[in-house]
């Protein structure tokens, strides 16, 4: 039985030709399970030579289990998978390294801790337990982990190489590698804290779990690469893979030499293992990466969400249900799901309302097109005869509020009346820029499965550009992807007129949102391009509307979503914004950063 506390001078000596760096899909909640999927890999590995086999965070209980981590019964069975794994190493004659939840039986205030053990074949074992523990974003560890001590992190031998291990964020809180007095949010730096030893390491491994999204790899290549440069020493970050919820990763895990530069990056999207020979990580000999583009990027993250989704929660053979509207939202979420998961499991619900008044000609001219075109099944349902009665029961007038709203929790009762018969799953196709000013109705089109919610309106335009001039879909028009928005619940309404254009309110939109509501640092951002006079007037008058829509008006339309994936930083995971906020005094502090800025 291993304790929570390992022995600080304990040194595991490895004999090792070769290191396997396996990454890795775990699934959340079957430990068992993933304990069988890892020895197949550890057996791979064993017969190509490899002397230790190394997973990533979590890798045996799966990141995230969110408050599975509580349950007793669950943790029990992780153990049960850790024995599995003692016997591989016997069986195989290797060392395993993997990351794992662990239940703290010691007097401490956390149920588990986030640990990394390895497990040798002669029966020799230790444990190291993750220091510091994320808790903003899309990470909550201090909810479930114990952390664990600075001075449990220790040197271990590799074969011809000393190893100091990290586990994700550890690796993060170094002001080398990260150079922001912004981003140091612990006291300790386990990074320095193993290069300060008397003996240093001359290899860093980082077994990590870190989320994806648009420009992630750049970030942690970048990061990484001041680390292993300022210390000289080789540094290897091995991720998961796979998606969990809102969490997609990417895996891309790499290797660099002792002067940061890429010794190997492994595939974006898909389980892989590599072999590391030690006399590798001292040769020059460059790796070309393959530096992806930003809407391929989306692409394989969105392909990879939906795979995994599909398959971790038991859906194979699951339709799924999209509203066609012949505008850009709708086409993107009907193509993106044709093209990932098959035409055959697609059926797009063309809802048209007064036909030439309402709902244009053009909108179900470019529906139909794109359906043809995709091979998807589609359906033609008017609701004239479901809405207007309504409205004249209820006392409605024509193109109020209530009657566009009416329009769609109609469209919405027919989409999840077809998904409810055939067992199926409705998209929600509501972009980021939509879901901030709470351009949506509840009950209506902001229920389902919110796929592009963290994805703006420009990059939805941009996505669609890609999609078909790189992306193979010819079937795309200009017509569906440039033509004016329009929720068409009004004669002659457009997003524009309601919002503004895209290209104005989207960088401001993101930039509220990254910035927290701190209407001080939006307008320090965006000081170089404001002109003093008019200018100056439009574009405080722009903010003051779109920041009283996003952190007043809408926060409680963001409470009905089902959880977003988070394909950009722009993703509303642990957004949290108070709804009854009457005391946000929003005008007062536009006008203070106003005067602050000189306007």
């Amino acid at each position: 039985m291993v304790c929570g506390v390992f022995h600080v001078k304990h040194m595991l000596q490895w004999s090792a030709m070769s290191l396997a760096l396996v990454q890795f899909n775990a699934v959340v909640g079957d430990p068992l399970y993933n304990a069988q999927r890892m020895i197949e890999w550890i057996e791979k590995a064993a017969f190509d030579g490899a002397g230790v086999v190394l997973f990533g965070e979590l890798a045996l209980t799966g990141y995230c289990a969110q408050d599975l981590h509580f349950n007793r019964q669950w943790l029990d069975d992780g153990w049960r998978a850790v024995e599995l794994l003692r016997q591989a190493a016997k069986q195989y004659g290797v060392t395993i390294g993997f990351g794992v939840a662990r239940a703290n039986d010691e007097d401490f205030s956390k149920p588990v801790w986030n640990s990394f053990m390895c497990l040798a074949p002669d029966g020799r074992e230790w444990v190291q337990n993750k220091v510091l523990l994320p808790t903003y974003g899309e990470f909550d560890e201090g909810r479930w982990f114990q952390a664990g001590a600075l001075e449990e992190i220790t040197v271990h031998s590799l074969d011809t190489f000393s190893v100091g291990f990290l586990l994700c964020e550890d690796g993060w809180n170094n002001s080398v590698g990260v150079p922001s007095q912004h981003y140091k949010l612990y006291p300790e730096d386990p990074v320095d804290h193993l290069m300060k030893q008397p003996a240093p390491p001359n290899l860093l491994i980082n077994i990590s779990a870190s989320p994806d999204y648009v420009g992630k790899q750049a970030l942690r290549l970048e990061m990484n690469a001041r680390l292993s440069a300022h210390y000289t020493v080789p540094l290897i970050m091995l991720n998961v893979v796979g998606a969990q919820d809102e969490l997609v990763f990417g895996g891309r895990s790499f290797i660099l030499n002792d002067q940061g530069k890429v010794l190997h990056e492994m595939p974006m999207g898909h389980e892989a293992m590599y072999i590391l020979k030690p006399e590798q990580l001292t040769k020059n000999t460059l790796y070309q990466r393959n530096e992806r583009p930003d809407m391929e990027e989306l692409d394989e993250l969105i392909r990879l969400y939906l795979q995994d989704y599909i398959k971790k929660s038991n859906l194979p053979r699951t339709p799924f249900y999209v509203g066609l509207s012949g505008g850009k939202d709708s086409t993107l979420v009907a193509t993106v799901l044709a093209r990932h998961l098959g035409k055959d499991r697609v059926t797009g619900v063309l809802m048209p309302y007064r036909l030439g008044k309402y709902t244009s000609p053009v909108s179900i001219d470019l529906a139909q097109k794109l359906g043809r075109s995709l091979g998807i099944e589609l359906k033609t349902i008017p609701i004239d005869a479901y809405v207007d009665p309504l409205i004249d029961v209820l006392g409605i007038a024509d193109e109020s509020l209530a009657h566009q709203n009416i329009q769609a929790r109609i469209r919405a009762n027919i989409l999840w009346g077809l998904a409810n018969r055939s067992g199926g799953v409705v998209m929600n196709t509501t972009n980021f820029s939509e879901a901030a000013t709470g351009y949506g109705t509840i009950g209506g089109d902001l229920l389902g499965l919110p796929l592009i919610a963290s994805i703006p309106a420009t990059t939805v335009i941009q996505y669609l550009h890609w999609l078909r001039s790189f992306g193979g879909v010819k079937s795309l028009l200009l017509e569906m992807i440039e033509r004016a928005p329009s929720a068409e619940l009004a004669p002659h309404q457009t997003d524009e007129e309601a919002l503004g254009a895209y290209s104005i309110i989207d960088p401001i939109l993101e930039s509220i949102r990254m910035n927290h509501g701190d209407i001080r640092q939006v307008v320090k951002q965006f000081s170089a391009n404001i002109n003093v006079g008019e200018g100056a007037d439009i574009f405080f008058s722009r903010l003051t509307f779109l920041a009283k829509k996003l952190l007043i008006q809408s926060e409680f339309k963001r409470w009905y979503y089902f959880k977003t994936p988070q394909f950009t930083p722009f993703s509303w995971l642990r957004w949290k914004w108070p709804i009854a906020n009457a005391d946000f005094a929003l005008a007062r502090y536009i006008q203070e950063a106003r005067v602050e800025a000189g306007f």
